[in-house]
C-alpha cells in the first residue's frame, strides 16, 4: 500500500470526526497521564500532529490531544493516512500504540490477542475458528518480540475479556482492569461461570466488595447459601463436627486415666461403619477430633465417611498431659472436605488456638464450635458423639445457627430428632 502524507494546520476549518470503535479501541489514558498531557500542551502547544483516516477526516491516532485542544481553543496539524477498511485502521492503531504507550501486562497482552485477530480475519480466517493460524502467530511474536505461545495465550485472554464485556454490558477496559487487580487467568475463569454469575462478580470486584475473583465466588455461593431454602433444609448435612471415642490399644498407670475409664469407646472399625457419607450433602465439611496416638487411624474414618482431608487446628491445652513419648499438651481438630466446601467467610483463623483444659474428659472448648458456625454460617449441621444439645447462636447475619445432634450422652429424644 501507497501512503500519502499530507501535512497541514487545523485552524477549525475542517471539522474531525470521531469513530467510537477507534476511541476505544485503545486503553485510555490514566489521570495522572491525562494531567501531564494537559500540562505539556498548555505549555508548549500541540507539538505532535494528529493522524486521520485520510478522506474520512476521522481520527486515528490523538483523540486526547484533540480532547485537550478543543477544551483550551488551540490550534493542531494534522496527517493523512489512507486505509482499505475499519480493521486496517485498528491493525495500524494497535502496532502504532503498543511501541509509545506503557500498557499493562493485561492490557498489553489484550492488545496482542486483538492484533491477531484483526490480521488472521484479514488473511481469510474466521474470527469464531478455535484453530491457530500458525503463519500470523509466528508474524506477531516476532514483530513484538515474544514466544508463540505469548500469542496463543493472548488469543485466549483475549476472548476470555471480549466475553465478560459481551455477557456484563461493561467496557472491555473494565475487565481487562480487573486482570490487573487479579491476574489474567481470572478472566478466563470469570468467562466460564453462568452469565448471572458473571455479572455479580464482575460487580463485586469493580464495587470493592470483592479483592479478587476468589473473593466474589465466595460471596456468591454466600448469596446463595442464604437465598436458597432447599439448602438450609434438606435432609443432609454440610458441617459435620465429631469427636469420636476412640480406642486405644493400651491403657495408662499411675495418676492417669484412660477413656475407657470414662465413656464407652469404639474401634476405628466401628467408627467407619457409621453412615456419614450417606448423611452428608455433596459438598460438604467435616471437623474431627483426634489425639496424637491415633492420628493415622483418624484418615481410615476420614476415607470410608467420604471426605478428604484439607488442614487442621491445633488445640494448645497449656498444660501438660499424658504420653510414653512425651508430655502431651494439644490435639488436633481435622479438617476435611467432600466436594468443594470452603468457608463461606474470607476471615483466616489462626491454626493455633490456645485454650487451658477443662477437668472434664475429653471435653473440648466450646471456642472451636464458635469458629465453626463463624466459618460455616449456613447450611444444616450436626455434632456426632455430642455430649449435650448446644444452645441454638444467632450468625452474623441474624441468621439462627441450630445444631442436631447425637450421641450417647444426649437425651433419647434428642437423638431421635435428628432422624425423624
Amino acid at each position: 500500500m501507497v501512503l500519502y502524507v499530507h501535512l497541514y494546520y487545523n485552524m477549525f476549518m475542517t471539522v474531525l470526526m470521531i469513530n467510537k470503535r477507534f476511541e476505544e479501541l485503545l486503553p485510555p489514558l490514566s489521570i495522572e497521564e491525562f494531567s501531564q498531557l494537559e500540562a505539556n500542551i498548555l505549555a508548549e502547544g500541540v507539538r505532535d500532529p494528529l493522524v486521520v483516516w485520510s478522506g474520512r477526516h476521522i481520527i486515528i491516532d490523538g483523540h486526547n490531544r484533540h480532547n485537550i485542544a478543543n477544551k483550551h481553543g488551540l490550534s493542531f496539524r494534522t496527517v493523512e493516512l489512507p486505509f482499505e477498511d475499519e480493521d486496517a485502521v485498528c491493525e495500524w492503531m494497535i502496532e502504532n500504540q503498543m511501541g509509545k504507550r506503557n500498557l499493562t501486562d493485561a492490557q498489553r497482552t489484550f492488545q496482542i490477542g486483538e492484533l491477531y485477530q484483526l490480521k488472521k480475519k484479514r488473511h481469510g480466517g474466521d474470527r469464531k475458528n478455535s484453530s491457530i493460524d500458525g503463519s500470523t502467530r509466528e508474524k506477531i511474536a516476532k514483530q513484538h518480540g515474544v514466544g508463540e505461545t505469548t500469542v496463543q495465550r493472548a488469543c485466549v485472554f483475549h476472548t476470555a475479556v471480549s466475553t465478560v464485556a459481551e455477557t456484563t454490558g461493561k467496557h472491555v477496559n473494565d475487565i481487562i482492569g480487573i486482570a490487573d487487580k487479579t491476574n489474567k487467568q481470572d478472566i478466563v475463569r470469570m468467562s466460564k461461570l453462568t452469565p448471572q454469575d458473571q455479572e455479580k462478580t464482575v460487580e463485586k470486584i469493580l464495587s470493592g466488595e470483592a479483592q479478587s475473583f476468589i473473593d466474589a465466588v465466595r460471596l456468591n455461593k454466600q448469596e446463595f447459601n442464604r437465598n436458597n431454602p432447599d439448602f438450609n433444609t434438606s435432609g443432609k448435612y454440610r458441617i459435620i463436627y465429631a469427636d469420636p471415642p476412640w480406642k486405644y490399644d493400651n491403657r495408662m498407670t499411675g495418676k492417669w486415666s484412660s477413656a475407657e475409664d470414662h465413656y464407652p469407646t469404639m474401634s476405628t472399625e466401628d467408627i467407619c461403619k457409621i453412615p456419614v457419607k450417606d448423611m452428608t450433602q455433596d459438598n460438604a465439611v467435616l471437623f474431627l477430633w483426634v489425639t496424637s496416638p491415633i492420628l493415622e487411624e483418624a484418615f481410615d474414618v476420614i476415607n470410608a465417611w467420604g471426605f478428604k482431608y484439607k488442614s487442621s487446628f491445633i488445640w494448645d491445652k497449656q498444660t501438660h498431659g499424658m504420653g510414653h513419648y512425651n508430655s502431651v499438651r494439644h490435639e488436633f481438630l481435622l479438617i476435611c472436605t467432600k466436594g468443594s466446601c470452603r468457608p463461606d467467610i474470607n476471615t483466616r483463623y489462626n491454626s493455633v488456638v490456645s485454650i487451658v483444659r477443662s477437668k472434664a474428659h475429653s471435653e473440648k472448648p466450646e471456642k472451636f464450635r464458635e469458629m465453626i458456625d463463624a466459618m460455616y454460617p449456613n447450611g444444616k449441621r450436626i455434632e456426632l458423639f455430642a455430649r449435650r444439645k448446644p444452645i441454638a447462636t444467632s450468625g452474623s447475619d441474624g441468621q439462627l445457627i441450630q445444631w442436631d445432634v447425637l450421641g450417647n450422652q444426649v437425651s433419647n429424644e434428642d437423638n431421635d430428632d435428628v432422624f425423624a
